[in-house]
């Protein structure tokens, strides 16, 4: 399975995410079989985990790139917006 939250705590063992689920705050807990050195507080990551004996196992944790907003150069004009659909 897989979650994308905001870490809000993390330890060399454990790791607690906040993540928007239709519109309602969630937290999730995860155990971490080894040490994410390159994770902290506040960043976007991207959790894959299994469940076993009712806890959340972390497999891979990966900080989430942010989406980037196009923008054209200087210069050149945006294409026209499409007509609405009919």
């Amino acid at each position: 399975m897989r979650a994308t939250g905001k870490v809000i705590e993390i330890s060399p063992t454990a790791l607690k995410i906040e993540r928007n689920v239709k519109g309602t705050v969630e937290t999730m807990d995860f155990v971490l079989p080894k040490p994410q050195d390159k994770i902290a507080v506040g960043d976007e990551v991207g959790v894959n985990y299994i469940t076993k004996d009712h806890q959340h196992i972390a497999k891979r944790v990966g900080k989430v790139a942010k989406k980037k907003v196009f923008s054209p150069p200087k210069g050149i004009k945006s294409p026209p917006p499409y007509p609405a659909a009919k």
